[in-house]
C-alpha cells in the first residue's frame, strides 16, 4: 500500500494478480497508519504506555515502550516501540493484534525513516507491471487486500463527535462481490453535563467508556449534550468524565446492544488541582516522569525538562490521594497527598530516589536455564509499579530499577511450581544478583461443589494469590461434568487462595494449605436481586435510577459483591423502573442492604433483600421513594460574612471510609447550600473551605423549627510547617508529614477521625507544610517507607496561626538494642518509643535483630515492641505485643530475649478424652501505664499459638519468654485444672509441671443487706486469686446468658474447684454489685460465702424523638462516666471509670446492663450514644455526646 495521509491519497497493490487501485471510500476511520502513531501517541493515556526497560537489537542499546489502544472496528492494539536512547526516535515497531476471524496477528517494522523526500508520481501512475483498476471491477470480494495490517494502526485523536457512518453505495457491484450488510442500530448512551450548583450546561466535558484509549471519547456541545457510540454492550459499563475545573467522575450503567441509552445526567462539582515538581534526590527536575492519580481521575501527566506537572479533576472532599510517578530510570514512587479546597491548587513535590537492578538466572530443579519464566517484584502482577520480565533462554532475567527495602520475587512458568521469595535490598550497590530455582510442579486436584453436595460443572477456577503474591498466572481451567479439574503448575507447600466464578455460582475466594491430594471447593449457587422503583405519592414507575448495594446490617451473607454495587452504584433506565443484578454472582438466600437513588426523590434503604433463583417473574422488593427532603443552610466565617464554593457533603457510617462517594453540594456567593434528597441512614454532614478547618455535624443539626435557614460558622484554619533532617543535618528526603486531631474542637462528633488527618510529603530541603488544620491538640507524624512511624509529636494549633514543628534536631541520647529469641535474632519487628513528654518515636530492626533510636531525652520512657511469628501472607498471621519500661540517663543498649523457652505438661487421663480440651498460657505482665506499672495476669497469646496437644495426650507449649506463668485446663463445658505458677528463665524447657484436677466444693448465698431475706436467681462468678475465672456452663440458667445463676432460695454449691483461693462476685438488678472476700478452698470441707447485697439508686436513660431519629440500629450503647459532686471524684466500676449501658430501642430491656447502678447521691453524668447493630455486633461512631 501506499499513502499520503495529509492529502488523504491510497493506491493498493495485489502484488499476486499485479493490479492495482485507489479505494473509493474512506478508511481513516477503519485503519490508521505508523505516520499517526507518532503524531498521535501522545494523547495515549498515561496508564497505557508502559516501559519496557532497555534491550540491545542487532547490537545497539535501546529504550522501550508498551503502547495499549483499542480501536472499535479491529479491536485490542499493541505496540512496542524500541527507541534510540540519544535520538529518541524509534528503531523498531512490534505490532500485535487481532484480526476479524479472532487469529492474532503481529508485524514488525524495522526499517523506520523520517521525511523522506517521495516522488509524487507514485500516487499518479501505474507502477511498473501492475494494471490499474476500479474497485468495481473486482471479481473477487478478498481482491482488495485487506488494510488491517499492511498498516500500522495507530490511535486517532479523540473526535468533538463520534465519527460519521460511511454510506454504502448504491452502484450497480459485479455479481461476485458480496453486498454490504444492513447497517445495525447505534448502540451507546446520550445524555446532558450540567454544574449541580447552576444547573447550566458545561461545554467540552470529555466522556469515554475507555480510560486507555481517548478514540472512544466524546465532548458535550455548548447545551452540555453528548452522545457517545460504538460501545459495547455491557450489563456494567463504567462511563468516564473529565472536565477542567470540575471533579472527574465515573459511573456505571447498561449498555443494551441496539439502543442509545438516554438521559444519562452528569452534575459536576468544583474540584481542585495538584501541582510540582518531580526531581532526583539532587533536587534535579526530572523529565519524562508519568504522573498520574488513581480515583478516575484526568489522565496522566508526561513531564518536560522543568520537570512540572499539574493534574485537575479533585474532589476536596476527599481526605487523600495516591499520586504515582513512574520513570524508567527510577523505582515507582507513590506519594499521598491531600487535596485543595474547591478551585485551589496543592503543590506537592516527588522525589524520585535510586533503585538497584536485580538480575539473575532461573533453573529447574537440575540446574538447567529455563527460558520463557514471567519474574516480578510486587505483591500482585496486576499492580500499576510492578516490574517483570521474562526469562531468555539462558534463564537470563533483569529487573531495572527496582526499589530498595523489602523486595517480593516471584517466578511463574506453566511446567514449573509457583516461586516466591522474599527479601531486602540494602542501599549501597547498583546491581544485586538473585538466582532462582524452580521446583516440579505439583498438579492441584480440585473438585467443586454446591452446599448439597453435587458437583458444579463449568467453573472456572483460578489462582488468586499464592504466599502473598496474586494474580501471579493468568491460567483458566474450568471444571468439567464431575466438577474436577487440575491446575498443573501448583507448588508442593505453602499458602493459596483460589477463586471458582462463573458456571453459575457465587463467586469467593479460598485459602488452602497445599499439600492435600484433593481440593474441595464448596461454592453457592448464584442468583439475583429483583426489584422495582416507584413513586410512593402516585404509586408510578420511575424510569432512571441508581442502585447501590451493600452487606446487610441485619443478617451476614456468604458472599461479597463488586466495589461499584457500594461506590458509585448501577444506574439503571427502565419504563417500568424494574431493574436486578445482573450477572454479580451473589449467592441464592444471601441477604444484601439495597438503596435506591432517583433524582427528586429521598434515597430508599429496604435491609435485608433476599437472592433470589433467578426466573422470568421474580418477586420484585418494592422501593417506594418519597419527595426529596430540603435541608438549606448557610456557611459564613466567625464575622457573619458568607463563605463562596464551600462544599458539603453527607454520607452514612457505611460510606464513611468512602469520601469521594459523598453526596455533595456547593455553596453560592451568599453561602447558601440546599441538601436535596438524602437517606435516613446518611447522618453526618461535613463542610469544608479554602482557608478554613473542617466542620462536622450531625444532619439533625441542620432541621430548624422555623424556616431560617442555620448558620454554619467554619473556624479560620491553622498550618503546621517546619523542616526534617538527620542528626547530622542533612534533609530528610520524601518522608511523610501528617497531622491529625486529638481533641474536640466544636460542639457535635469529632466524626470521622479518618477524614480529620492530613499529609504531605519532605521536600530535596527536608521541608514541608500543611494548612487548612483544625485547631486545637494535635498529632504531627513522621513517617517512612512501609508507613513506620519515624517520630511524632504533640503539638496545640490555633486558629488562623503558623505552628512550626521540626524533626531530627533534637538533643539527647541513643538507645540501642538486640531483639532475639534464645541465640538467634528477630528480625523485622515494629518498636515504639513513648517518651515522657508525650511524643514517639518508631522504628522496624534489622536482620540481625539490631535496632537504633537517636535523640532521646533523659527520663522514663516505655518501649513497645511488636511483631509477627506468621507469614506475612497469611490472613490470620497474628501479632504479639511486649512492653518494657526503660530508663534513660545517658545512651542505653538494650539486649532483650523474646524466649526461647518450652514447657511440657501431661493431660491427666481421666479428662484426655473430654470433647474441646483446651489450654490457656497465662504470663505476669507488668505494662507500664504513665507513671505506674499495671501488674496483671495476662493471656500469653504468642505462646498459646506455639502449643498444641499431642497425641500422647502431652501438652507442649514453646517460644516462652522469660517470667513467671500458669496454664489453665478447659473443655468445652467447664474448667478442670490448673497449674501452680512457675518460673521461666531464658531458654528453659521445663517437664516438671502438672495440672491439679479441681475436686473442692464451695457453697454460695447471696441476700438483702438490709432484710437478710435471699434473692434468687442472682448472677454470679468465681475468680481465684490469680484472676482466672471458673465457670460450669450446666449452671447458666438462659441460653442467652453467660452467668451463672442461684436458686430459688438464693443459694448454689459450685463443684469442682482445684485448691485454692477464691472469690465470688455478684450482680443483680437494683443492686449495687458486690463481692466476697477471698476464702480458702479445698478437699477436706466446704466452706460458704454470704455476699449481701445492698439496693441501688437506678438511673436509666430515655432518647428524646430528636435523637431517635439519629438512631438506625436496633439498641445503643450509653458510655459514661459518673462525677460524685459532693466529693468531685469519679465513681469507678470494677476498676474501671467509663460504665457501659445497653439498651434495646425495638422492645423494653430490663437488663441490669440498662440501668445505672448508684449509691444514693449527687451526680453528673458525662456521656455519649453510640448506635448499636445486634446482628453484626458493630458499634457505630457517636451520634450524641451530653452532660446530665
Amino acid at each position: 500500500v501506499l499513502m499520503d495521509k495529509r492529502a488523504g491519497n491510497y493506491l493498493y497493490m495485489d502484488s499476486r494478480r499485479k493490479i492495482a487501485f485507489h479505494p473509493n471510500v474512506e478508511f481513516r476511520h477503519a485503519s490508521s497508519s505508523v505516520y499517526e502513531l507518532f503524531t498521535n501517541y501522545r494523547n495515549l493515556p498515561g496508564y497505557s504506555v508502559k516501559t519496557l526497560g532497555k534491550k540491545r537489537i542487532d547490537g545497539q542499546l535501546t529504550i522501550g515502550f508498551r503502547l495499549a489502544t483499542y480501536i472499535p472496528q479491529i479491536g485490542p492494539l499493541t505496540y512496542n516501540i524500541w527507541t534510540d536512547p540519544e535520538t529518541k526516535l524509534p528503531i523498531r515497531i512490534e505490532t500485535k493484534a487481532t484480526n476479524p476471524q479472532g487469529d492474532p496477528v503481529e508485524q514488525t517494522i524495522t526499517d523506520i525513516r523520517f521525511d523522506e523526500p517521495l516522488d509524487d508520481a507514485l500516487f499518479d501512475f501505474t507502477p511498473e507491471g501492475y494494471d490499474l483498476v476500479a474497485p468495481t471491477d473486482l471479481n473477487s470480494p478478498s481482491s482488495e487486500p485487506d488494510p488491517a495490517m499492511d498498516v500500522d494502526p495507530a490511535p486517532e485523536e479523540p473526535a468533538a463527535q463520534p465519527p460519521t457512518s460511511v454510506e454504502p453505495t448504491t452502484e450497480p457491484q459485479d455479481a461476485n462481490v458480496t453486498a454490504p450488510a444492513t447497517p445495525q442500530p447505534p448502540t451507546g448512551v446520550a445524555g446532558i453535563v450540567v454544574s449541580k450548583l447552576t444547573q447550566q450546561p458545561v461545554e467540552g466535558a470529555m466522556i469515554r467508556y475507555k480510560m486507555s484509549d481517548p478514540n472512544t471519547a466524546t465532548y458535550s456541545d455548548q447545551k452540555g449534550r453528548f452522545l457517545l457510540t460504538d460501545i459495547e454492550p455491557s450489563e456494567q459499563r463504567y462511563l468516564y468524565l473529565t472536565a477542567p475545573g470540575y471533579v472527574s467522575q465515573r459511573i456505571a450503567t447498561t449498555i443494551v446492544a441496539g439502543r442509545i441509552v438516554q438521559n444519562i445526567r452528569f452534575e459536576l462539582d468544583p474540584g481542585s488541582r495538584v501541582e510540582g515538581i518531580v526531581t532526583d534526590a539532587q533536587g534535579v527536575p526530572v523529565d519524562g516522569a508519568t504522573v498520574r492519580t488513581f480515583h478516575f481521575t484526568n489522565v496522566p501527566f508526561v513531564t518536560g525538562p522543568d520537570g512540572r506537572f499539574e493534574i485537575d479533576g479533585l474532589n476536596p472532599v476527599t481526605s487523600s490521594y495516591s499520586l504515582d510517578v513512574t520513570h524508567p530510570d527510577y523505582p515507582a514512587a507513590s506519594v499521598q497527598f491531600t487535596p485543595a479546597g474547591v478551585g485551589q491548587t496543592v503543590r506537592q513535590n516527588v522525589v524520585l530516589m535510586p533503585g538497584v537492578d536485580v538480575y539473575g538466572v532461573v533453573t529447574d530443579a537440575h540446574d538447567r536455564p529455563l527460558g520463557g519464566v514471567t519474574v516480578g517484584n510486587t505483591d500482585s502482577r496486576a499492580m500499576w509499579n510492578c516490574i517483570t520480565d521474562e526469562t531468555d533462554a539462558e534463564g537470563n532475567y533483569l529487573l531495572e530499577s527496582v526499589d530498595l527495602g523489602e523486595l517480593t520475587l516471584w517466578a511463574v512458568h506453566s511446567d514449573h511450581a509457583l516461586y516466591v521469595e522474599r527479601t531486602t535490598l540494602s542501599p549501597g550497590q547498583d546491581s544485586v544478583r538473585i538466582d532462582l530455582q524452580l521446583e516440579p510442579p505439583v498438579p492441584l486436584h480440585i473438585r467443586v461443589v454446591d452446599q448439597a453436595g453435587a458437583p458444579v460443572p463449568g467453573v472456572t477456577v483460578v489462582i488468586h494469590e499464592y504466599n502473598g503474591v496474586s494474580n501471579m498466572t493468568w491460567q483458566r481451567p474450568t471444571t468439567d461434568a464431575d466438577g474436577c479439574v487440575v491446575i498443573p503448575n501448583g507448588a508442593a507447600e505453602g499458602t493459596i487462595r483460589l477463586n471458582p466464578f462463573g458456571g453459575g455460582i457465587s463467586s469467593e475466594l479460598q485459602e488452602l494449605e497445599l499439600g492435600r491430594d484433593e481440593y474441595v471447593l464448596q461454592v453457592y449457587r448464584a442468583g439475583r436481586i429483583y426489584g422495582k422503583a416507584v413513586s410512593a405519592e402516585t404509586g408510578e414507575p420511575i424510569e432512571e435510577f441508581t442502585v447501590k448495594m451493600t452487606s446487610s446490617q441485619v443478617e451476614k451473607s456468604p458472599s461479597g459483591y463488586s466495589a461499584t454495587w457500594s461506590r458509585e452504584g448501577i444506574i439503571f433506565n427502565s419504563p417500568d423502573g424494574l431493574f436486578d443484578t445482573g450477572r454479580e454472582s451473589l449467592p441464592i438466600g444471601g441477604s444484601y442492604r439495597v438503596t435506591v437513588f432517583a433524582e427528586g426523590y429521598d434515597p430508599l434503604t429496604l435491609d435485608p433483600v433476599e437472592v433470589q433463583p433467578i426466573s422470568e417473574d421474580p418477586n420484585r422488593a418494592r422501593f417506594e421513594l418519597a419527595q426529596a427532603t430540603l435541608l438549606p443552610g448557610v456557611v459564613v466565617d466567625a464575622q457573619d460574612r458568607p463563605i463562596e464554593n464551600a462544599m458539603v457533603a453527607i454520607f452514612s457510617d457505611a460510606e464513611r471510609h468512602e469520601p469521594r462517594y459523598w453526596k455533595t453540594f456547593t455553596t453560592d456567593a451568599q453561602g447558601v447550600f440546599v441538601i436535596a434528597g438524602f437517606a435516613k441512614e446518611q447522618h453526618y454532614v461535613y463542610i469544608t473551605a479554602p482557608g478554613y478547618a473542617p466542620y462536622y455535624c450531625h444532619q439533625t443539626e441542620l432541621e430548624t423549627a422555623s424556616d431560617v435557614p442555620p448558620r454554619i460558622v467554619l473556624t479560620e484554619g491553622a498550618t503546621v510547617f517546619g523542616t526534617v533532617v538527620y542528626p547530622q543535618g542533612r534533609p530528610r528526603v520524601g518522608l511523610t508529614v501528617s497531622v491529625t486531631k486529638t481533641s474536640d474542637v466544636q460542639t457535635g462528633p469529632d466524626y470521622p477521625r479518618l477524614t480529620n488527618r492530613k499529609s504531605t510529603e519532605t521536600d530535596p530541603n527536608g521541608y514541608y507544610e500543611l494548612s487548612g488544620l483544625s485547631p486545637g491538640a494535635c498529632n504531627v507524624r513522621l513517617s517512612g517507607s512501609g508507613n513506620i512511624t519515624v517520630a511524632s509529636k504533640s503539638v496545640q494549633l490555633e486558629a488562623g496561626q503558623a505552628t512550626q514543628v521540626d524533626f531530627g534536631n533534637e538533643e539527647g541520647f541513643t538507645v540501642t538494642g538486640i531483639l532475639r529469641r534464645g541465640p538467634a535474632p528477630i528480625a523485622e519487628a515494629e518498636l515504639t518509643l513513648y517518651l515522657a513528654d508525650g511524643s514517639r518515636k518508631q522504628t522496624q530492626n534489622d536482620d540481625q535483630g539490631q535496632f537504633r533510636f537517636d535523640g532521646i531525652a533523659a527520663g522514663q520512657h516505655r518501649l513497645s515492641i511488636q511483631w509477627s511469628e506468621a507469614a506475612p501472607w497469611r490472613s490470620n498471621a497474628g501479632e504479639s505485643i511486649e512492653q518494657h519500661q526503660i530508663r534513660v540517663d545517658g545512651d542505653v543498649h538494650l539486649d532483650l530475649d523474646l524466649g526461647d523457652g518450652v514447657v511440657k505438661v501431661p493431660i491427666p487421663p481421666s479428662v484426655r478424652d473430654h470433647e474441646g480440651l483446651s489450654v490457656s498460657v497465662r504470663r505476669w505482665m507488668e505494662i507500664p501505664d504513665e507513671n505506674e506499672l499495671d501488674r496483671h495476669w495476662g493471656n500469653d497469646h504468642l505462646a498459646r499459638r506455639a502449643s498444641r496437644i499431642e497425641s500422647n495426650g502431652q501438652f507442649v507449649c514453646e517460644r516462652l519468654r522469660p517470667g513467671k506463668y500458669y496454664l489453665t485446663l478447659t473443655d468445652e463445658n467447664r474448667v478442670l485444672g490448673i497449674t501452680d505458677v512457675f518460673e521461666m528463665g531464658p531458654s528453659d524447657h521445663r517437664d516438671d509441671i502438672v495440672f491439679r484436677l479441681g475436686h473442692a466444693r464451695l457453697s454460695i448465698r447471696v441476700v438483702d443487706a438490709q432484710t437478710a431475706r435471699p434473692i434468687p436467681h442472682a448472677s454470679y462468678w468465681i475468680e481465684n486469686d490469680l484472676e482466672w475465672p471458673f465457670y460450669d456452663k450446666q449452671l447458666i440458667e438462659q441460653s442467652n446468658s453467660s452467668r451463672m445463676t442461684t436458686d430459688d432460695q438464693g443459694r448454689v454449691v459450685y463443684e469442682g474447684l482445684p485448691s485454692g483461693r477464691y472469690q465470688v462476685f455478684c450482680g443483680v438488678v437494683g443492686y449495687l454489685p458486690a463481692s466476697s472476700d477471698f476464702v480458702e478452698v479445698d478437699n477436706t470441707r466446704v466452706p460458704q460465702v454470704t455476699i449481701a447485697m445492698r439496693p441501688a439508686a437506678m438511673a436509666r436513660f430515655k432518647l428524646s424523638e430528636h435523637l431517635r431519629r439519629r438512631v438506625d440500629t436496633d439498641s445503643v450503647f450509653i458510655y459514661c462516666t459518673v462525677t460524685d459532686l459532693d466529693t468531685q471524684t469519679i465513681v469507678p466500676i470494677r476498676g474501671s471509670q467509663q460504665r457501659t449501658l445497653h439498651f434495646s430501642l425495638a422492645q423494653p430491656d430490663e437488663d441490669s446492663f440498662s440501668r445505672l447502678h448508684l449509691p444514693a447521691g449527687r451526680y453528673r453524668l458525662d456521656y455519649e450514644i453510640r448506635p448499636y447493630n445486634t446482628a453484626r455486633n458493630t458499634v457505630e461512631m457517636p451520634v450524641h455526646k451530653g452532660t446530665v
